[in-house]
């Protein structure tokens, strides 16, 4: 167990792959061009392809910080913000098929999905997570 947020196990693998808008739903999608995001596997992961049902880190390619559930909590529209990366269970990210080779960004902390409130397409919107 780590002792602070900014740590980050020895044992974390990272192959770094570019997000593509037309293989995720329209959230992610839109949270990877608002955010600039490159998904990292985890140590549960090794493909460098997405694979549905594995396991992700999605790290900001401007900060190199990660997608974090705020306090880890667990309420439809808590905010996901960048945090350090420390591999914890907030920042890992399971790809659920949605169908159509799109994608969901499913949460492992809590089970809820990546969204963008009220589908907007507007810039400066603040990521959340929400029931799948």
């Amino acid at each position: 167990m780590l002792d602070s947020r900014s740590e980050e196990p020895d044992h974390v693998r990272r192959t770094r792959w570019p997000v593509r808008a037309p293989r995720l739903p329209w959230a992610a999608a839109t949270a990877a061009l608002v955010l600039g995001l490159t998904i990292t596997t985890s140590p549960t992961a090794t493909a460098a392809t997405p694979v549905a049902g594995s396991t992700y880190q999605v790290s900001v390619n401007n900060s190199g910080k990660c997608l974090d559930v705020v306090n880890g909590a667990a309420e439809d529209g808590a905010p996901v913000h960048q945090w350090d990366c420390w591999n914890g269970a907030m920042q890992q990210w399971a790809l659920r098929t949605s169908g159509s080779g799109t994608f969901a960004l499913v949460n492992v902390a809590t089970g809820k999905c990546l969204d963008i409130a009220y589908g907007t397409t507007e810039m400066f919107v603040q990521a959340q997570q929400w029931s799948c």
